[in-house]
Protein backbone atom coordinates (compact mmCIF):
# COMPACT_ATOMS: atom_id res chain seq x y z
CA UNK A 1 0.00 0.00 0.00
CA UNK A 2 1.29 3.30 -1.20
CA UNK A 3 0.41 6.98 0.16
CA UNK A 4 1.24 10.50 -1.13
CA UNK A 5 1.27 13.03 0.97
CA UNK A 6 1.07 16.83 -0.18
CA UNK A 7 2.63 18.49 2.46
CA UNK A 8 4.54 17.82 5.96
CA UNK A 9 2.32 15.80 8.57
CA UNK A 10 2.62 15.19 11.89
CA UNK A 11 2.59 11.73 12.60
CA UNK A 12 3.19 9.65 15.82
CA UNK A 13 6.26 7.40 16.59
CA UNK A 14 4.64 4.93 18.79
CA UNK A 15 8.06 3.42 19.20
CA UNK A 16 9.16 6.25 21.08
CA UNK A 17 8.20 6.04 25.03
CA UNK A 18 6.51 9.15 24.87
CA UNK A 19 5.15 8.95 21.42
CA UNK A 20 6.60 11.73 20.05
CA UNK A 21 5.72 13.83 16.93
CA UNK A 22 7.84 13.50 13.81
CA UNK A 23 7.14 15.64 10.35
CA UNK A 24 6.85 13.38 7.34
CA UNK A 25 6.50 14.60 3.66
CA UNK A 26 5.72 15.95 1.18
CA UNK A 27 6.40 12.27 -1.06
CA UNK A 28 5.26 8.92 -1.58
CA UNK A 29 5.73 6.38 0.94
CA UNK A 30 5.50 2.56 1.44
CA UNK A 31 2.65 1.83 4.33
CA UNK A 32 1.52 -1.11 5.71
CA UNK A 33 -1.12 -2.19 8.59
CA UNK A 34 -0.76 -3.39 12.02
CA UNK A 35 -2.84 -3.71 15.20
CA UNK A 36 -3.36 -0.02 17.14
CA UNK A 37 0.53 0.36 19.13
CA UNK A 38 -1.79 2.13 21.86
CA UNK A 39 -3.81 -0.75 22.70
CA UNK A 40 -7.22 0.75 21.42
CA UNK A 41 -9.68 -0.54 18.61
CA UNK A 42 -8.95 -0.11 15.21
CA UNK A 43 -5.51 -0.83 12.78
CA UNK A 44 -2.36 1.65 12.22
CA UNK A 45 -0.81 2.16 9.31
CA UNK A 46 2.86 3.01 9.36
CA UNK A 47 5.35 3.89 7.11
CA UNK A 48 6.45 0.10 6.07
CA UNK A 49 10.07 -1.03 8.64
CA UNK A 50 8.93 1.78 11.19
CA UNK A 51 6.43 2.53 13.93
CA UNK A 52 5.67 5.83 12.53
CA UNK A 53 1.86 6.59 11.66
CA UNK A 54 -1.53 6.92 12.59
CA UNK A 55 -4.74 5.35 12.60
CA UNK A 56 -6.21 3.82 9.50
CA UNK A 57 -9.22 6.51 9.76
CA UNK A 58 -7.22 9.30 9.78
CA UNK A 59 -4.72 8.88 6.85
CA UNK A 60 -8.05 7.63 5.55
CA UNK A 61 -10.26 10.64 6.34
CA UNK A 62 -8.10 13.18 3.85
CA UNK A 63 -9.72 11.90 0.50
CA UNK A 64 -10.30 14.38 -2.22
CA UNK A 65 -14.09 13.70 -3.73
CA UNK A 66 -15.78 12.34 -0.70
CA UNK A 67 -19.31 14.19 -0.47
CA UNK A 68 -19.91 16.49 2.16
CA UNK A 69 -23.19 14.98 3.85
CA UNK A 70 -23.85 17.92 6.75
CA UNK A 71 -27.36 19.57 5.85
CA UNK A 72 -25.93 22.35 7.85
CA UNK A 73 -22.55 22.91 6.28
CA UNK A 74 -22.17 25.49 3.38
CA UNK A 75 -21.03 22.83 0.63
CA UNK A 76 -23.52 20.04 1.45
CA UNK A 77 -23.55 17.68 -1.42
CA UNK A 78 -20.38 18.91 -3.00
CA UNK A 79 -17.52 16.55 -2.98
CA UNK A 80 -14.87 17.62 -0.64
CA UNK A 81 -11.51 19.11 -1.94
CA UNK A 82 -8.90 19.14 1.02
CA UNK A 83 -6.29 20.83 -1.09
CA UNK A 84 -2.46 20.47 -0.17
CA UNK A 85 -4.04 18.43 2.73
CA UNK A 86 -5.06 15.86 0.85
CA UNK A 87 -3.44 12.24 1.14
CA UNK A 88 -3.90 9.70 -1.88
CA UNK A 89 -3.85 5.87 -0.94
CA UNK A 90 -3.23 3.02 -3.11
CA UNK A 91 -3.98 0.15 -1.54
Amino acid sequence: MKATLKRVWELIDASSPNRSKVERGPGDFELERIPNPLGHNGNWLVIKGTMVGMAEGAWRQWKNGELVDNPHHLNNGKPIDWGDFEIIIND
